[in-house]
């Protein structure tokens, strides 16, 4: 007697769980079986999905070409900021000058560069690069 009133919330437990994992099983079962059987539909709708998928980064890329087209400008004037700006693993604060690589830029916003376009990755680490036709609209910003 004492072992069944110990024992039978134990085998409640388990034989609720034993239950729950069959209806999951079950459901598993069905719904891998209702695949099986519409099959050409599952197909059809990977295919839309993917073609959907497509069609949207398509629209996407599209979008920023034009974007890019009708903001020319601003555009130029990003592809600017990137070549002149110092590559992320160099820093800002130059602790031994104690100023900013930024003022050494200050040549190629006032408009003194030259002709030939450096390499963002030269050997110089404090060396800012050239500019490469025009001040662009780094300079109209500062």
């Amino acid at each position: 007697m004492h072992c069944v009133t110990l024992c039978a919330p134990l085998l409640q437990f388990e034989y609720a769980e034993f239950k729950r994992q069959q209806e999951e099983m079950k459901h598993l079962m069905t719904g891998a079986i209702r695949r099986m059987m519409n099959r050409k539909l599952s197909m059809a709708w990977e295919q839309w999905q993917q073609w959907y998928a497509d069609i949207k980064d398509q629209q996407f890329k599209l979008a920023g070409a034009l974007r890019r087209m009708m903001n020319r400008k601003l555009s130029m004037g990003w592809e600017q900021w990137q070549v002149r700006a110092p590559p992320p693993s160099q820093p800002l604060l130059d602790s031994q000058t104690n100023s900013t690589n930024i003022t050494t830029t200050a040549g190629l916003v006032r408009g003194d560069h030259g002709a030939a376009q450096e390499d963002r990755r030269s050997t110089q680490p404090h060396e800012a690069p050239k500019a490469l036709d025009g001040v662009g609209a780094v300079a109209r910003v500062v």
